[in-house]
C-alpha cells in the first residue's frame, strides 16, 4: 500500500528507487482508493515510441504508458529526456490539439469565403 494524493503520484514514488524500465514489471495496476471507495484504476505498460507532443521520429524512446482501466484511455506518459524523468499528463495535450483543430477549421472556412468572393465560384480550403 502506498499513500499518495493522486493515482499517478503513487507511481512517481517508485521513480528513482526502481529503474524506469522495470517499473511496469513491478507495478502493472494501480488501484486508487479515496474515502473508502475505488475512484480510479490505472494500468502501466512499457512501449518504445515517440512521446506525444514530440515531432521528430528519432526521439523515440522507452515510454511507460499509464492508461485508465475503465475508459481504456491513455492518461500519462512517463519517459526520460536527457537526465530528467518526465511525467506528461496527456489530457492537457489532447485539449490543446482539439483547440488547435477548431482554430484551423475556422481559418479554413474564412479563407474559403474570401477565395470564393474573389474567384466567383466555390472554393474549399483546408488548413493543416
Amino acid at each position: 500500500m502506498i499513500h499518495a494524493t493522486a493515482p499517478v503520484d503513487s507511481v512517481q514514488r517508485f521513480i528513482g528507487t526502481i529503474e524506469m524500465g522495470i517499473i511496469p514489471q513491478v507495478i502493472d495496476t494501480v488501484v486508487y482508493i479515496e474515502n473508502g471507495t475505488i475512484t480510479e484504476i490505472l494500468q502501466l505498460k512499457q512501449v518504445v515510441k515517440m512521446p506525444s507532443g514530440m515531432a521528430s521520429a528519432d526521439l523515440a524512446r522507452p515510454v511507460i504508458e499509464v492508461t485508465s482501466f475503465l475508459e481504456n484511455k491513455l492518461k500519462y506518459e512517463i519517459y526520460t529526456f536527457g537526465e530528467q524523468v518526465v511525467v506528461m499528463p496527456l489530457d492537457q495535450i489532447m485539449d490543446n490539439n482539439a483547440k488547435k483543430s477548431i482554430v484551423l477549421d475556422a481559418a479554413g472556412e474564412k479563407i474559403s469565403d474570401l477565395m470564393t468572393g474573389i474567384f466567383k465560384f466555390p472554393v474549399k480550403c483546408e488548413v493543416v
